[in-house]
């Protein structure tokens, strides 16, 4: 199990040699649909997320961009947020790709973040309503990152999952990180507001 400090923590895994290693990403078999929904409080997705990529074996060293998007996927089909207002964006995914730098050096970052807009919070702290659980891998930014630019998907529902995914598939970003091993995996959840 990972390391699990507070709320904003932030727990990476980094490489420590200068050549990227080989990678293998999880075994298909148990990236298979999820049958079942666990509730989850938004305070708790990051327990709950790591407490899901145990139970497949999995840990931030195993993570690349196919088993990222799988992973995400799988979590927020499976494990559903149950103080959210789904009818308003409560639950959303979102796949942003980019070379940023903030303040650690640049790097090209392959991201899904799941935002969670908590029910229930009083109207002068909406700051505390917005939180993300993000996934993001970073790579060895290149002319070709640079020349690629930045953006990102957004998936409002579980009813838009299969489009999500597609877009995703098929996005130039995903193309590029396939081809290479990130060379340090993040997962942050942290406000958004």
């Amino acid at each position: 199990m990972l390391d699990i400090c507070a709320p904003n923590a932030r727990t990476e895994r980094r490489q420590t040699s200068a050549a990227p290693r080989a990678r293998s990403a999880l075994p298909r078999a148990r990236w298979q649909t999820v049958e079942h929904h666990t509730p989850v409080r938004t305070a708790d997705s990051r327990d709950a997320f790591e407490e899901f990529l145990a139970s497949r074996r999995g840990s931030l060293d195993t993570i690349d961009a196919s088993s990222a998007l799988q992973l995400m996927i799988d979590f927020y089909i499976g494990v559903r947020a149950d103080d959210v207002d789904l009818e308003n964006g409560g639950d959303m995914l979102v796949f942003q790709w980019g070379t940023y730098d903030w303040g650690s050096g640049p790097s090209f970052q392959y991201d899904v973040t799941r935002q969670l807009i908590s029910e229930g919070i009083d109207e002068d702290d909406t700051d505390d309503a917005f939180w993300q659980l993000s996934l993001t891998l970073h790579y060895v930014p290149t002319a070709e990152t640079q020349a690629m630019g930045g953006g990102d998907h957004w998936c409002a529902g579980l009813d838009r999952v299969d489009e999500f995914r597609k877009f995703i598939r098929d996005s130039a970003a995903t193309a590029l990180a396939r081809r290479s091993a990130p060379r340090r995996v993040e997962l942050r959840f942290e406000p958004a507001g």
